[in-house]
Formats: structure tokens, sequence, C-alpha cells
């Protein structure tokens, strides 16, 4: 299957990286077959499932390619084959005059156009000087709905959920996994994590926490495990991964020593992950992790405003 991937431009690597480790978690061999662009590639999967696609968070748009060539009708001919049993079908594209000129031949083919939720969203556009047509993969578009502001219980250090699904997206983990975030505070991580189909295990020191975690799951319908622990403290706890964002103003971070407490992560994580499991945590950006047992695979620093900029470790349990 080949696939044309639109990264967001948010991150000049996160999206990528994200990319790939979902590949990576999911089994399915790929390769970048054309780089079109800094943001733009044609990859080709060994897979017919596009459910990994909806995943990925940092991406701005994917199609399934079934068509590239110099002559329209062809194009149109490949395009037809794949949808001719559809109800209805849009064409869209950054050319309005080649989503005009590929909707007349599909409309005098006798398929019907339906501008408002069309059972198909067909894609074309003009790379160098060929045609590359598909199907648009409509994938999560919610993470504003998801803002922590409109969980039932809000704290204002909960992190974007967009950057919490890369976060876990980074952990090369597939439905079933579990996904353990021992410092889950109002559940972001997890939240993400369920959706995707993961299973959520999620601990704190701070009741309020404990329950207000629990009160945002429920709300998305996700189950889960959630209970009180100290993070450092874990053991005997089955992890796939170990996703975190470790909670710097609030005072069950700084009642321990800084140096104890990033210490205490990764005795934890390696404790508790098979080999080869991941754990992704962010630090303040001045922090870089290098802990025994681990092969530090990447970092990223992302900014989040003014005052603050996260660096994203991630890190692989040798």
């Amino acid at each position: 299957m080949k696939i044309l991937i639109d990264y967001s431009g948010e991150h000049s690597e996160i999206p990528e990286k994200e990319l790939q480790s979902v590949l990576a978690g999911e089994s399915i061999r790929a390769r970048v077959e054309e780089r079109i662009s800094a943001r733009t590639i044609l990859l080709d999967a060994n897979t017919e499932e596009k459910r990994f696609l909806e995943r990925l968070a940092f991406t701005k748009d994917a199609s399934i390619i079934y068509a590239i060539g110099r002559n329209m009708e062809d194009i149109a001919d490949s395009i037809y084959q794949q949808i001719k049993r559809k109800d209805s079908f849009r064409v869209v594209s950054e050319s309005r005059m080649l989503a005009e000129r590929l909707g007349d031949i599909l409309y005098n083919k006798g398929l019907t156009v339906k501008l408002r939720d069309p059972k198909v969203k067909v894609t074309v556009r003009t790379i160098g000087d060929k045609y590359y047509a598909g199907i648009y993969v409509t994938r999560d578009r919610g993470y504003h709905n998801r803002r922590p502001q409109y969980r039932p219980y809000f704290h204002p250090t909960s992190m974007h959920p967009k950057l919490a699904r890369a976060l876990v997206n980074l952990g090369k983990v597939k439905a079933g996994d579990r996904v353990l975030d021992p410092f889950c505070g109002t559940g972001g991580i997890l939240i993400e994590a369920g959706l995707m189909g993961m299973t959520p295990v999620g601990f704190d020191i701070d009741d309020k926490m404990v329950e207000g975690c629990k009160r945002n799951l429920r709300h998305y319908g996700i189950t889960g495990s959630i209970e009180k622990g100290d993070a450092t403290e874990l053991k005997n706890v089955d992890a796939d991964a170990i996703v975190t964002d470790p909670p710097y103003g609030r005072a069950s971070f700084t009642s321990k020593k800084t140096s104890q407490l990033y210490d205490g992560i990764g005795q934890m994580a390696y404790r508790i992950l098979p080999d080869g499991g991941r754990l992704v945590v962010t630090l303040p950006s001045k922090q870089k992790m290098d802990y025994p047992g681990f092969d530090l695979m990447d970092y990223f620093d992302v900014k989040v405003h003014k005052s603050l900029t996260r660096r994203i470790h991630v890190l692989r349990k040798n």
C-alpha cells in the first residue's frame, strides 16, 4: 500500500519518529519510497490496514494512493475502480482546478458528487510532472475537544492531548498493550492511550489526582487501572511501555531531591519494563537522561510556552 503523508510541521523531528515508532509497534514493514519535501513522503507499507494512520498526532494529512501518472483519464479510471461501489464522493485538492477536473471525469462515469459528508474523499495533487491520486484517510481531529479544560476534572499543568498522543506513540505500542503512567495526574496521557486501544495503568501519590484521573477516563469511556502510589517505589506492575510527564511544580515532585527523583524513575522503569520496552519521559529542557540499563534512542525539545520547554526522552531497556 502506498501512502502519501504530510507532516504537520509543528516539529522538525517528532512527526517522522512518531510514524516510525507506530510502524514498529504495529509490526508493519515500510519504507520511504519517495521523499517529496521536508514535510511530505510517499510511504510503501506491507499492509492494507489503515488504522495505524489514524493514530498519528503530528501528521497533518494521509491518503492511500491508487494512481500515479501523467494522464488524468488513466488516473480517473484507477480511482473509479476503487470507489465505484460508494454512494457518493468528493474530490479535495490544493488546486481547485485539479479537483474540478478529476471530479467531472468521475461524475461523467456515473458517480454521485456530494460536497458535504461524502462516503469517500478522493485526493489529487500534482508533484513534479505527475498526478498523485487516492483516498483520504480520516484521522482523529478531536484534540481541541479533549483539552484539559473540557474534562470533568481539570488541572492547569495537564499536557495538550496532541502531544500526549505523540508521546504514547513514541512508546512503540499497539492496541492491547499496557501503558503505564506513574505520574498520571489528571490522565491526559492515559486518555490518549485508551482511545487508541491500549490498556491504561496509572499511579499518582495525590488522592485528588487519582480520583480525578478515574473521572476523566470514565468520561471518555475508557477502562483502566488507576491507583495511589509513589512512582519511584513501584514494582510488580505489568507494563509494555512507560510514558510519563512528571509534575514539575507539584509538591509530590519537589518532596524529594530532583536527582533522587530522576534516579528513581530509571530504577523503577528498569524493574518494570521487559527487555526492549520503552520509557518515554519529559523533563525540563536542560535535563538529559542517561540511565544504566537503557539506551537513549532520541530526545526532542518542545516549547510549550515562553516559560516552559519540555525535553522528551525516548529510552529503550537493553
